[in-house]
């Protein structure tokens, strides 16, 4: 690809791309309230880790990894919505401050569209301002094995195998679905070794110059990365247990119908909000031929967003493994037109007219799902989120705990969906009884604080409800008091 710009003003402009990328990701980070699964990941692995306590790790919960991780800033700032969201808005920023060293897989210009789309994407800003799901990582450590790989074919350096290896471990620790990327690589070069004779030699070469050595110490790196972080840095096997569930687990991913969607849903859902990254993507076409780097892309997409098309389990959140390389790919492309009709005044500027309308909207989109209305109910970005009702919620219970006799409170928790509740009420004296309709008279003598589900029947002339809430869309609570 010819360049047209001087490596000062590429550093200029990427600068000011990450800028961008960094404000969308770190400003008022702790707008949306807490997410119940954000909820879920305080209570059962983050406030254990700062306290320096074991975990009963869940194979629901993905990958241990992003734990650590999420942790890191409370061991230095109190805790906060904010201050524990710090790591995946800082990741999601430096997973695309990362492609500065495919400059020349992608070209100048592909680097600066890629990151640029990148920047304003509405769902990668998302879910880089969430701790509840562990993307963020996923991205980068995946960006760090590509150019890790790249590096190494490029100068045959053994540490690049290392830092590969070992950032594997770290990305199968985080994500489940990090398993497709590496599938898709190795279905790749296999698909490529069997279609292309040059290959063959290419092949026969490249192995006679690993140090097989190297690449044993490699895979002896791998397994410790991912033994060190399952048994929480060696220090209990008891995780390792938890593998027995993976077969109830994947049942669940196949066969639970409440999340079963047609397969078009992520096109449905995600593409009038990310349409850079499908447009673009499907245009890279008619542009593989004689390009490595941009033929395996396609294909890692290809194979991601076919196994998640397939896949009866459809989450919007899902979707975002497969939102990186579609938008990297998507930079190429732009790049590719854009030279392709560098002589073609009239449709040169009708693409670019095309660029900046679509860059336009994504960037609204972006603004509004989460900055305007990041609670929206019915938002393929806010699925089984916090809707605006937490805001009320957490005010009154701020004013609740001001009054002197429920300072220091014995708070009795039956409601479902309660995760994001023990990270606000963390200062009091909290229980958990899970079932339904649950009968509280048995409690009354022990508990001065009851949040129940809506339905929960009580003693009226006991209980007193200061409250109802709706912490997530159609999941409500009720706040009971002692009369």
């Amino acid at each position: 690809m010819k360049k047209h710009i001087s490596d000062k003003q590429f550093f200029i402009i990427f600068s000011l791309i990450i800028i961008l990328a960094a404000g969308l990701r770190f400003y008022d980070l702790g707008l949306k309230p807490m997410h119940h699964d954000e909820g879920n990941n305080w209570y059962h692995y983050i406030d254990k880790i700062i306290h320096g306590k074991s975990f009963e790790w869940s194979v629901f919960n993905h990958g241990t990894t992003p734990f650590y991780f999420d942790s890191i800033p409370l061991f230095f700032l109190n805790p906060s919505v904010a201050n524990i969201r710090i790591m995946c808005a800082l990741f999601g920023v430096l997973s695309i401050a990362l492609l500065i060293f495919l400059r020349k897989q992608l070209g100048d210009l592909g680097v600066l569209l890629a990151a640029s789309f990148l920047a304003v994407s509405p769902t990668m800003i998302a879910y880089s301002r969430l701790f509840s799901l562990p993307y963020p990582y996923v991205w980068f450590f995946a960006l760090i094995i590509i150019i890790a790989a790249v590096k190494y074919h490029e100068t045959n350096q053994n540490y690049w195998l290392y830092v590969a290896a070992a950032f594997s471990g770290l990305m199968i620790t985080s994500h489940e679905l990090s398993i497709i990327y590496f599938a898709a690589a190795f279905a790749f070069l296999l698909l490529y070794y069997l279609w292309n004779d040059q290959f063959s030699d290419d092949t026969k070469n490249f192995w006679h110059k690993i140090d097989k050595k190297a690449l044993v110490l490699a895979v002896v790196i791998f397994f410790f990365v991912i033994l060190m972080m399952m048994t929480q840095f060696f220090t209990t096997t008891s995780t390792l247990s938890k593998f027995s569930d993976l077969n109830y687990y994947s049942s669940r991913t196949f066969n639970e119908t409440g999340h079963n969607k047609p397969v078009f849903y992520y096109v449905s859902a995600l593409g009038p909000i990310e349409a850079f990254a499908f447009v673009l993507t499907g245009f890279s076409v008619f542009f593989l031929k004689r390009r490595l780097f941009q033929q395996f892309l396609f294909f890692l997409v290809a194979a991601i967003v076919l196994f998640l098309s397939i896949l009866p389990y459809k989450i919007a959140w899902m979707f975002t493994i497969a939102l990186l390389p579609m938008y990297v790919l998507a930079g190429i492309t732009a790049a590719n037109i854009l030279e392709r009709l560098e002589h073609k005044k009239i449709y040169l500027v009708a693409f670019l007219i095309a660029l900046i309308f679509i860059f336009g909207a994504t960037t609204f989109s972006a603004l509004r799902y989460n900055f305007l209305a990041p609670n929206e109910k019915g938002s393929p970005l806010n699925y089984a989120g916090p809707v605006d009702d937490n805001y009320r919620m957490i005010s009154d219970f701020d004013e609740l705990f001001e009054k002197s006799r429920f300072q220091n409170s014995s708070i009795l928790i039956t409601a479902k969906d309660q995760y994001p509740l023990s990270y606000y009420l963390r200062s009091s004296q909290i229980e958990y009884l899970e079932g339904d309709n649950i009968d509280l008279s048995q409690f009354y003598d022990e508990y001065d604080i009851f949040i129940t589900e809506k339905n929960n029947k009580f003693d009226s002339t006991v209980l007193k409800k200061v409250g109802e809430y709706e912490l997530r869309e159609n999941g409500y609570i009720n706040v009971l008091v002692k009369r």
